[in-house]
């Protein structure tokens, strides 16, 4: 349980850019909600939506084949009260499968909304699964009608030889689990993708997988929407841990934008073609690396998401760590995205997000942490500094310094800053 818990030691959100009229995830890293977090499914609750927890309790565990997650919450936002809970309960079944019920609910004074699911895991063997799923969510202020999402998927992967995945989906016009997150709705699609992998184990190379991928789309009513065609993609894996992967595509859809009632479907549909390319290691202790590229035609959006246009887009995002020894660790982030309009050549936007994480164990006890983010487009660098003196499990005293710094040229006008000394101790019964 928690009272006006402080999250002052814990590292300040990522910046991120918004190039859709979705919703962006953002990954928790308060330790009261990130711990024991794979007793909840983020999809019927999302515990970034308790932004400023007064009361907070979660009783998380395990016992004679049953998995149990139960949450609750009261938030204070602005000058009201918002109430939050899920409660999640998991049977296995047979050897390696499992059934989920789940329920999850979010109260405001402008609306209440309620969230019941189910899914199956089918494990038949290491080889080969079938998941179902069917959720449901109840909003008191939209219809009672197409508030499903529905998810039926079986995938055969063999360690060799021929694979399969397929998959059926629909996402319902009213489908809003306003205590989770979910930004996609009124959306369906079959799923196919056949594939085959193959050991090598020489020439430097340990295996090689192929598959299709095919999509075709249509909103929950049935009218179509475009499809999805990837004809080949391929993946290698070296004996040294290396890995390449290579994907293209192509095909056509139909986009949501902003309009009066909400996001709404535009009546033209947009090409859709590219390539995607991946390499990375992971084969030392020291270091590893990751770089993704992508050079898309695909549609774009104005600012206020309320047109989109045929455009083109170039994607990087690599990552580099090094751990020279086992007690500091140096991890470089980089995410470079543009998109144009291709009629024009017009630039709608580029940008560039980069940071840089250091942990220091400088003693068994004593341990010094830095994040750095800078972001060129927007013109804002964010500086988190935490130093920690763990004294047994639980118990610690952290000095912690956030700095946020609009430069010359940002749309940020203020800077802030916060410089806390805490001391947390665990009590156990």
């Amino acid at each position: 349980m928690t009272a006006s818990p402080d999250f002052s030691e814990v590292e300040s959100d990522p910046f991120f850019y918004q190039l859709s009229p979705y919703e962006y995830y953002l990954g928790e890293k308060r330790p009261f909600f990130q711990e024991a977090g794979q007793y909840f499914d983020y999809e019927l609750f999302y515990t970034k939506r308790i932004t400023n927890p007064k009361f907070a309790f979660k009783l998380t565990g395990k016992e004679k084949g049953y998995t149990i997650g139960l949450l609750g919450a009261l938030n204070k936002a602005e000058d009201r009260n918002e109430y939050l809970g899920v409660c999640n309960l998991k049977k296995n079944i047979f050897s390696l499968s499992s059934l989920n019920l789940a329920y999850s609910g979010y109260k405001t004074p402008d609306f209440t909304n309620q969230n019941v699911g189910v899914n199956l895991n089918l494990v038949f063997s290491k080889k080969a699964e079938m998941y179902l799923q069917s959720n449901f969510a109840f909003n008191s202020d939209l219809e009672k009608q197409q508030i499903g999402h529905h998810w039926l998927y079986f995938s055969y992967f063999p360690d060799e030889g021929f694979t399969l995945f397929t998959a059926l989906r629909r996402i319902e016009r009213n489908y809003r689990p306003r205590a989770g997150y979910h930004p996609l709705r009124d959306f369906e699609f079959w799923r196919l993708m056949p594939g085959y992998s193959k050991r090598i184990n020489k020439y430097g190379i340990k295996k090689i997988e192929f598959n299709m991928d095919y999509r075709p789309i249509y909103d929950s009513s049935g009218q179509r929407l475009g499809y999805h065609f990837a004809p080949v993609s391929l993946w290698i894996s070296s004996m040294k841990d290396h890995y390449f992967y290579l994907w293209y595509s192509t095909g056509e859809k139909r986009v949501q934008i902003s309009g009066e009632e909400g996001l709404e479907w535009t009546e033209n549909f947009f090409k859709q073609q590219g390539i995607d390319a991946t390499v990375g290691y992971e084969g030392s202790r020291f270091y590893s690396f990751f770089i993704y590229s992508g050079i898309w035609l695909a549609p774009v959006y104005n600012q206020e998401f309320t047109e989109a246009y045929d455009g083109r887009q170039v994607y990087l995002s690599c990552s580099f760590e090094l751990k020279p020894t086992p007690f500091f660790n140096f991890t470089l982030n980089l995410e470079y995205n543009k998109q144009n309009i291709r009629a024009t050549d017009e630039e709608l936007f580029e940008g560039c997000l980069t940071t840089a994480n250091i942990r220091y164990q400088i003693s068994r006890q004593v341990f010094l942490s830095s994040y750095i983010q800078y972001d060129n487009h927007y013109k804002r660098v964010n500086l988190d500094l935490l130093l920690g003196i763990e004294l047994g499990m639980g118990n610690l005293i952290s000095i912690s310094y956030k700095s946020f710094n609009p430069l010359e040229g940002s749309s940020y006008e203020n800077s802030a800053r916060s410089f806390v000394i805490k001391a947390s101790y665990l009590i156990r019964i």
